[in-house]
């Protein structure tokens, strides 16, 4: 094999293990596109109409007697945590040739907010079961006090 062959097999080799910078640009947009419709969806559709300010109380009751569609709310915003991990992946393949170093800092960044709130976003459901659960087996002992004051530490 001639160096040529190998340099050429080499250039090959590479550019199929690598994700096109097309590739990124359209996940990165797509991702984006996913993440304005979820978010919003969940946090100015969803959000008013079960959380009563300053009322936790109110609020327990909102989210039990609407379970599907805090359910809901909770689903929109795990798909745009997950969209935002594919959009700080594709923007570092995207900007890795402008600066690899800060491209990288910029997609770990994103990565660790994403990581925050997911465990805030496990912690709401966490508590959401535990409180759900200790009303149905006993609603007539107040657990909806219980709840309310569960849930004021997250409002």
């Amino acid at each position: 094999m001639t160096t040529i062959e190998a340099l050429a097999s080499n250039k090959i080799t590479r550019s199929t293990n690598k994700t096109s910078l097309g590739r990124a640009a359209l996940m990165a947009g797509i991702g984006l596109l996913i993440m304005v419709i979820a978010a919003p969806y969940a946090e100015l559709y969803v959000y008013p109409k079960l959380i009563v300010p300053a009322n936790a109380a109110e609020t327990t009751k909102n989210i039990i007697a609407n379970k599907t569609l805090f359910t809901s709310a909770i689903f929109g915003y795990l798909i745009t945590f997950i969209c935002d991990l594919v959009v700080a992946w594709a923007l570092y393949i995207l900007l890795k040739p402008v600066n690899k170093n800060l491209s990288l800092t910029t997609a770990g960044f994103r990565w660790v907010y994403t990581g925050i709130a997911l465990f805030a976003l496990l912690n709401l459901v966490t508590v959401t079961t535990i409180e759900y659960f200790r009303y149905l087996t006993n609603p007539s002992t107040g657990s909806v006090a219980c709840a309310s004051n569960a849930f004021s530490q997250y409002i």
